[in-house]
């Protein structure tokens, strides 16, 4: 069985807007992969500019020179990442105004965990994101990201991860994945957008935010 200990973790939260505006012209063939590796500059550029970095960080520069904090370098690759993935999904629309496009950035947030109990629930800080994020700010997307990391898993078989939010009588069914062995090495994501946005708005005094995760064998 893979195990939760066996799951890495970051939580992005992602403000503001970020997208296209503008259309493109039906009279021209449409180089989409050209159109996604032009967006994806843009939106390097833009993240390099709100981490006021004069260019792309390397492994490298952490420690020598300049340095780069491994925190911040870390927030850069994040947040490219997560970049790359949102553009396999972006639809691109054809229209017969003008060529152009317009990128917005985002200003990104990375909180870990910061304690797992039972080996399955997961425990956030929710006071130091308000310090951060504040409670008017709008927030686009969260996401709880999880790295699978040699799940032990039976030949031919899988397991259904499902993420609650609270725990106990009080957890609630937020999501779930199905978790195989080909998954080693690679990362899973669940949308927590409103139950970031709850966490911050909450009037409890509360400290921790709380997530679990719960596997299921299925034979």
């Amino acid at each position: 069985m893979m195990r939760a200990q066996d799951l890495l973790m970051a939580l992005l939260c992602l403000m503001g807007c970020m997208g296209y505006c503008g259309t493109l012209s039906t009279c021209k063939p449409l180089n989409l992969e050209l159109m996604k590796r032009k967006r994806i500059e843009a939106i390097r550029g833009q993240i390099l500019s709100k981490l006021q970095l004069p260019k792309e960080p390397e492994d490298d520069d952490v420690g020598e020179g300049d340095e780069v904090p491994a925190e911040v370098l870390s927030v850069y690759n994040s947040t490219l990442e997560l970049s790359e993935e949102l553009m396999q999904n972006t639809e691109y629309v054809e229209s017969t105004e003008a060529e152009e496009e317009a990128y917005y950035a985002k200003e990104v947030h990375k909180f870990n965990m910061t304690k797992i109990m039972n080996n399955t629930l997961m425990l956030f800080n929710v006071t130091a994101m308000r310090a951060v994020l504040g409670l008017e700010r709008m927030i686009s997307q969260a996401e709880l990201r999880l790295l699978i990391r040699v799940p032990r898993i039976a030949p031919g078989k899988e397991e259904r991860l499902e993420l609650y939010q609270g725990a106990g009588d009080k957890a609630r069914y937020l999501d779930s994945h199905f978790i195989t062995n080909e998954l080693n090495g690679k990362w899973i994501s669940f949308d927590v957008t409103q139950t970031l946005k709850n966490w911050l708005q909450s009037p409890a005094p509360g400290r921790n935010g709380k997530l679990q995760g719960r596997l299921f064998v299925l034979s």
